[in-house]
């Protein structure tokens, strides 16, 4: 199997996150060439010895889950690591995941770290609202948990909308 970490398309540098690519040598009733399989990783340099004796090129643990697409009405297209950006400061917040619903309805849940009166959604709403530059709804879930996908891994963005044509 040969495995590539591409960002736009092409290389990245060692310790540089991107998508993880691979094309398998072994079946060859249906080959998987150059596969994108949805996961961000980091492949890291190969002169840097492993504590096992190997010299394969190694990768560090698992990164995460590439992100959906938001596609909206008015031919906006928002990926969905955007919405990120809106957490990053968020101490009152533990965990959290955007869901498109609809072209016009957002989800999100979040799990709060403390208590539900630290986490101020009002500045989310707005932010959101603008930069899609719909009057679009956005709903917010308070929870427990928010369950893994079926990979096990967390899916912060998830879009269950179809693109516009």
């Amino acid at each position: 199997m040969h495995v590539e970490v591409l960002k736009d398309g092409e290389s990245t540098a060692y310790g540089e996150e991107g998508d993880i690519v691979i094309t398998s040598f072994a079946n060859y009733a249906f080959p998987f060439i150059r596969c994108h399989i949805g996961d961000f990783g980091v492949l890291l340099d190969p002169d840097d010895s492993c504590t096992c004796g190997r010299s394969f090129i190694k990768m560090s643990p698992k990164v995460g889950r590439s992100t959906d697409i938001f596609h909206f009405e008015n031919g906006l297209i928002v990926h969905g690591k955007f919405f990120t950006h809106l957490f990053y400061d968020a101490l009152s917040v533990r965990q959290f995941q955007v869901v498109q619903k609809s072209y016009s309805k957002i989800e999100i849940r979040i799990v709060p770290s403390n208590s539900l009166d630290d986490v101020s959604v009002g500045p989310i709403t707005e932010v959101t609202r603008q930069s899609v530059g719909l009057p679009i709804d956005v709903d917010f879930v308070f929870t427990d948990r928010i369950k893994p996908s079926p990979t096990g891994m967390h899916r912060f963005a998830v879009s269950e909308v179809k693109p516009l044509l």
